[in-house]
């Protein structure tokens, strides 16, 4: 994902809890739900019918999700068995660029005439990561898809027919696409697994 350079006093650009989603587009320039196909059973649930169904809340699933309700009377929901946000929001880009920029400054002040070199803090270097990714907590995440009218379901997706996905025991159909964004994972060639290599969880 692109990375956007923020003044070091700013807060992180959480986007979700800003009352914006992924686009950029305020939250006040969002149609309201419609009172047609949101009919929610004693729980407080959606019922197990949409016209959309996701599999995984990562960048992608989040963004197939909203263009899909996006200014229509449409319904959508995401699946998602970790985070919504995905390894980017947690794992990758923005905890790694989190850490990288102070390391980049301190980088800067080791042969520039005229400052002190500075030192890396190991624990508030780490206490910076953990705030910039909302303390592995996507209730932010959740309440943008909330707010954009799209369900989230906690658990792993099987798409077991025709339109049709089971999430435990709870089995959802699609009037019209079920959409697999679910990513991917490292895989790690044998000859290579002594070195150990990084990843995204690493």
């Amino acid at each position: 994902c692109g990375w956007l350079e923020w003044s070091p006093a700013a807060e992180p650009p959480d986007l979700y809890d800003r009352g914006r989603h992924p686009e950029g587009v305020p939250a006040s320039s969002r149609p309201e739900p419609p009172a047609a196909g949101r009919i929610r059973d004693q729980h407080g649930r959606m019922g197990n019918e949409y016209d959309v169904i996701v599999i995984g809340a990562g960048p992608v699933g989040e963004n197939a999700a909203h263009y899909a309700v996006r200014g229509t009377d449409r319904t959508a929901v995401l699946i998602e068995q970790e985070l919504v946000g995905g390894e980017c929001s947690y794992y990758a880009c923005m905890p790694s660029k989190a850490l990288l920029r102070p390391v980049a400054v301190v980088g800067v002040t080791l042969d520039l005439k005229g400052v002190h070199p500075a030192q890396l803090d190991r624990e508030a270097l780490l206490a910076r990561r953990d705030y910039w990714v909302s303390n592995y907590s996507d209730s932010g995440q959740v309440s943008w898809a909330q707010s954009a009218r799209i369900d989230v379901v906690r658990g792993t997706g099987r798409v077991t027919g025709e339109r049709q996905v089971t999430v435990g025991d709870r089995t959802l159909t699609a009037r019209h696409a079920v959409v697999v964004a679910t990513g991917s994972r490292p895989a790690i060639p044998a000859e290579l697994a002594q070195v150990r290599p990084w990843t995204n969880r690493d």
